[in-house]
Parts: C-alpha cells; sequence; structure tokens
C-alpha cells in the first residue's frame, strides 16, 4: 500500500500533454455494431482522464471479446486528434499483427497513418517507420504504431508522443 500511495504521488508531480478534442461520431460511424454501455462509460472515463494534464494509469478489464480493443482505440484516437502520437504494444507478434489489421483498416478510413514495428520487420521498413515517428511536422509524421517490444528498440523517437497502451501487460 505504502509502495502504491508513493507511485500515485511521483505521478501527480509529473506532467502529461492534455487531450481536449475527443469526438468519437467519425470512429463510431465506421462500426457495425453499438458501442455497449460499459464500453461508453469506459472510453467516456479514459476521455475525462485524457483531458487532464497528469499522466492517466487505467487498466481496462474484461473478458475476450468484451470490446477492450475498441476503448483502446477510442484512446488512441483521442490522442490523435490532439495532435499527439499513441503506441499499442503487444507481447506477441501474432496479437501485434491482429491490432494492426484491425487498427490500420480502421484508423486509415480517418486518414490516421499507422504502422506495424515488430522483430520481422525489414531493415529498410524499420528506418522509414522510426524516421516517421521522430518527424516533427504533424503533416507528415507517423500517427499511431503498433506493435511489440521492438518499439523499446534503440532508435524508437517520438516526436508528440501522447499515449502508450500495453495489451496483456502481465505478459511482459
Amino acid at each position: 500500500a505504502l509502495g502504491l500511495a508513493a507511485s500515485r504521488s511521483r505521478v501527480k508531480k509529473q506532467q502529461a500533454p492534455a487531450c481536449h478534442k475527443g469526438d468519437l461520431s467519425a470512429l463510431t460511424a465506421l462500426l457495425p455494431y453499438e458501442l455497449t454501455g460499459a464500453q461508453k462509460r469506459a472510453i467516456e472515463e479514459i476521455r475525462q482522464d485524457m483531458e487532464r494534464d497528469v499522466p492517466m494509469s487505467r487498466m481496462v478489464v474484461g473478458d475476450v471479446g468484451c470490446g477492450k480493443t475498441i476503448c483502446a482505440a477510442a484512446a488512441m484516437l483521442f490522442a490523435v486528434q490532439s495532435g499527439r502520437q499513441a503506441v499499442l504494444m503487444a507481447p506477441t507478434e501474432i496479437l501485434a499483427r491482429q491490432h494492426a489489421s484491425e487498427l490500420t483498416d480502421l484508423f486509415g478510413k480517418l486518414g490516421i497513418r499507422c504502422a506495424l514495428l515488430i522483430g520481422a520487420t525489414t531493415v529498410a521498413q524499420k528506418k522509414r517507420i522510426k524516421a516517421a515517428l521522430s518527424d516533427p511536422d504533424p503533416a507528415t509524421r507517423l500517427d499511431v504504431v503498433i506493435g511489440t517490444q521492438a518499439l523499446l528498440s534503440e532508435g524508437v523517437e517520438f516526436s508528440a508522443p501522447g499515449l502508450v497502451v500495453t495489451d496483456e501487460q502481465h505478459r511482459f
């Protein structure tokens, strides 16, 4: 308990970029289903946290298929709408590829630039992704990157970091 209290105290002293836009209408219009009440509540709580200038530390828990990924996608959208970059890190290449497949298609329809960075990414692709992540120009930089622990490798730098989502964090 003391460790958690000390950790919270440190987090409260840190600054984070506040994300103020938070419009989900374009995203939800693309979905082939309606968000559930629980998903709407979770997303609204995330949006409220992201509007503050302190780091958000939130765990979304639920069964497989309950909508955790769409909640993460909404948070990533909020970050991008506020001019920031978003990252989703998964513990395996299979899971990272699955997320990239779903999110790249969805975000692509919204004009959000995405990339997949995993160990199997070619050297040439890694170079392009790293350059796009660190590009200071919002018009040309990469908005979202999805990957594995390859995201933590040397040379991966973000010009406007705003949100990091760690999927299955307990597996790292």
